[in-house]
């Protein structure tokens, strides 16, 4: 597989769809397990803002090279 089909593959609106809803969930859970402080009130700093963007874009990643990797021709 080359890196061009790599690419296209990750770009379906099937392959992004899924990984959105995937990291949403997954990364909503692993936020309040992270950061349930911040939910109590403790202050929003620029670096827990960093990580909890993070939380996001990891699951979101996994999710799409799950996606284009496991179904190989």
């Amino acid at each position: 597989m080359n890196q061009a089909t790599i690419w296209i593959r990750c770009k379906e609106p099937r392959v992004v769809s899924l990984a959105i809803r995937v990291a949403l969930v997954v990364g909503t859970i692993l936020n309040v397990i992270n950061h349930f402080d911040l939910l109590l009130g403790a202050p929003l700093t620029r670096m827990a803002m960093i990580q909890i963007a993070l939380t996001y874009v990891v699951p979101y990643c996994v999710s799409t090279h799950g996606q284009v990797f496991g179904r190989r021709p």
